[in-house]
């Protein structure tokens, strides 16, 4: 399963997630109430707002924040929302999902942010790690040791 690593763009997973939630809140059962979809709607927002703040600190370092290929990141970014969580891009994702799936007001569309997590994992952020940690040694092994993955 290797050759999943960094391969597929994470907004592309989150998309796909959020169309798997939109399918099973078409036949799942429903709740009907206009405070979700307005929680929804919050949380979404929360969401989009920590990918921005996410994506404006590594534009402060100059860096890459393209994920399929850590090795053209010439500096950690670890300042602002990067002393919270290593990965608040996919934090930001995780939680527009999670506001998604009230906004669907649909309970088991849920079953898919653990998916979600689960693959960005495996299959991105162990990898980028791996790569960070080759690169920039015990700079980032002191990072990685003092912030968490996700929060």
């Amino acid at each position: 399963m290797n050759w999943l690593e960094l391969k597929i763009p994470p907004p592309i997973i989150g998309m796909i997630t959020a169309f798997i939630m939109w399918l099973l809140s078409l036949y799942v059962w429903r709740l009907e109430s206009t405070l979700l979809s307005n929680i929804g709607i919050a949380v979404i927002v929360l969401g989009v707002s920590l990918d921005v703040i996410a994506i404006t600190g590594f534009g402060v370092k100059k860096t890459t924040i393209n994920p399929l290929n850590p090795n053209n990141t010439h500096v950690i970014v670890d300042t602002g929302i990067y002393k919270l969580s290593r990965n608040p891009m996919y934090l930001g994702m995780a939680v527009s999902l999670l506001g998604w799936c009230f906004f669907l007001k649909s309970p088991m569309s849920i079953l898919a942010l653990p998916i979600f997590i689960l693959y960005l994992n495996r299959f991105q952020i162990i990898p980028e790690e791996k790569i960070l940690a080759e690169k920039f040694r015990a700079n980032y092994i002191a990072y990685k040791n003092s912030v968490r993955r996700w929060l």
